[in-house]
């Protein structure tokens, strides 16, 4: 994946188009198809590229030898007519994510590209109310931060609720920087009863995270492992009565059936976030919210 910015816009439309082939990346892999041929793919992403005989034609050239598929977002043109003509003198598989969409706006728009990336761009960028609205809603999200300020919660234009480690903060970042919510996010816990402000609130504006007890149980164990607390008692030969429940499946098992309690008691919608990338958990969320609520975006 070659750009001349920080390759974030061909990492999205890679990701995307790589879901509809579960079985060749394991972020995607599912078990729907048993008969699929597993496959392996290794995803290089070179950022930053201006200059063809020094940047571009050598890694083209890499690819080459490796016979890997190549894809570009290049703003200038004649940079994207060189990777092009180079890819098809080799016999390589090319896609120019960028180039097909500019020829077509400068047809309809009848007026030329400036070619350069946006960093690079002489435009200035004219902050809108839709700007600050967003930076507000990021602020907001980040005060509501795990439980941290519930008198907030009436406040919150989403309010999310679920167990340790279903990814309730990435998320509610997310929704407040691309949709311009105010979010809010409160742990459930199985030994400590929820604020009670979040049973006030209007319960089509909660979501309740759940998560395959397998997944979870991974992901908490890889979180003892991070903060060193599995060393600790390995070396103290802690007793197993005395070691941490966080990632036992007996605890995690009563952990998850309490908060869909939760849910289904106080009528939350419940969002299944295993194997899911973070986007499609807040396009999921943003899509019940603009059914629910059409005057909120």
């Amino acid at each position: 994946l070659i750009s001349d910015s920080t390759g974030t816009t061909g990492k999205s439309v890679l990701e995307r188009a790589l879901v509809q082939f579960s079985s060749c990346d394991d972020r995607f892999f599912t078990t729907f198809d048993e008969t699929a041929e597993s496959c392996s793919i290794q995803v290089k992403t070179f950022a930053h590229l201006r200059d063809w005989e020094d940047d571009i034609k050598p890694i083209i050239e890499s690819a080459e030898n490796n016979e890997a598929m190549v894809m570009f977002t290049l703003s200038d043109r004649e940079l994207r007519e060189k990777t092009a003509q180079k890819c098809k003198q080799a016999g390589l598989q090319f896609v120019d994510l960028l180039g097909p969409l500019l020829d077509r706006m400068s047809e309809f728009l009848q007026r030329e590209p400036m070619g350069t990336p946006l960093e690079d761009s002489p435009r200035k960028i004219v902050f809108t109310e839709e700007y600050y609205r967003r930076v507000e809603a990021v602020e907001f999200t980040l005060q509501a931060d795990d439980g941290a300020a519930p008198w907030l919660l009436s406040d919150a234009d989403v309010v999310l609720v679920g167990v340790s480690r279903t990814g309730k903060t990435p998320l509610s970042v997310v929704l407040s920087q691309t949709q311009g919510l105010k979010v809010a996010n409160v742990p459930l816990v199985l030994e400590c009863p929820p604020p009670p402000e979040l049973f006030e609130l209007d319960p089509r504006r909660v979501f309740c995270l759940k998560i395959n007890p397998n997944e979870l149980k991974t992901i908490r164990k890889r979180r003892l492992e991070l903060r060193g607390v599995k060393a600790v008692e390995n070396k103290m030969l802690v007793d197993t009565m005395s070691k941490s429940n966080y990632a036992d499946r007996n605890y995690l098992l009563k952990d998850l059936k309490n908060a869909r309690a939760l849910a289904e008691s106080y009528g939350w919608s419940e969002i299944d976030v295993t194997g899911r990338a973070v986007e499609d958990s807040a396009s999921a969320i943003s899509s019940k919210l603009i059914r629910r609520f059409p005057g909120m975006f």
